[in-house]
C-alpha cells in the first residue's frame, strides 16, 4: 500500500494551479459519470403501479440486470468514484478553508447518496449488502492511503527543517 500511495500522491502538492483546476475538472466528470450511472442503471428498473396488486412489489424500481452483472458493472464503478472522491478532495488543500469546507461537506452527502441509490436500485439484497461490505473495504483502504501519505509527509517535513517528527505512525502493509 506504501507504493500505490506514494506513487499517486507523489508531489500532489507542487501541482501548479491550472493543472490542479483540470485535474478538478476531469475528477468532476468522473464524479458526474458514476453518479449518473446510479441513476440510469443500463437496461433501466423495473416499472410498475400500485393499481392492481399484481406486481411483487420489492421488484419495482430495482434494476432489470442479473445480479452478477449488476455486480460486474457496479463494482468498478465504486472503484471509479471512490478513488475520484478522495483525490478531489486532496486537491481542494489550497482552497480557502471555509470554502474547502463547504465543498467537502457537499461531496460527503453526494458520496452518501451515491451509496444509499445503488442500495435502492440492487436487484437483490444480497448485492446490496457484497456492495456494501465492498465500499466499505474501499474506503478503508483510501483513508489508509491518505493517512500514510500525511504521515510520511509530516515526517518529511519535520526532518526538512532540522528537529525529529513527535509523531511517527508506521503503516506499512
Amino acid at each position: 500500500m506504501a507504493k500505490a500511495t506514494s506513487m499517486i500522491f507523489h508531489n500532489m502538492d507542487d501541482i501548479s494551479g491550472d493543472d490542479r483546476n483540470a485535474i478538478l475538472v476531469i475528477l468532476g466528470l468522473l464524479l458526474i459519470a458514476t453518479y449518473q450511472a446510479t441513476l440510469s442503471p443500463p437496461s433501466g428498473v423495473w416499472q410498475g403501479e400500485n393499481t392492481t396488486g399484481s406486481y411483487d412489489a420489492t421488484v419495482v424500481g430495482k434494476s432489470v440486470m442479473s445480479e452478477i452483472t449488476f455486480l460486474l458493472l457496479y463494482i468498478p464503478t465504486y472503484v471509479v468514484f471512490i478513488v475520484a472522491f478522495f483525490l478531489t478532495l486532496a486537491l481542494l488543500k489550497p482552497f480557502p478553508r471555509g470554502f474547502r469546507n463547504a465543498l467537502q461537506v457537499l461531496l460527503a452527502f453526494l458520496a452518501i447518496c451515491f451509496d444509499q441509490s445503488i442500495s435502492f436500485i440492487s436487484p437483490t439484497d444480497l448485492s446490496s449488502l457484497i456492495l456494501n461490505m465492498f465500499s466499505v473495504v474501499i474506503f478503508i483502504l483510501t483513508v489508509f492511503m491518505f493517512v500514510e501519505y500525511r504521515v510520511s509527509m509530516l515526517s518529511s517535513r519535520s526532518w526538512d527543517v532540522g528537529y525529529p517528527s513527535m509523531l511517527v505512525i508506521p503503516f506499512s502493509v
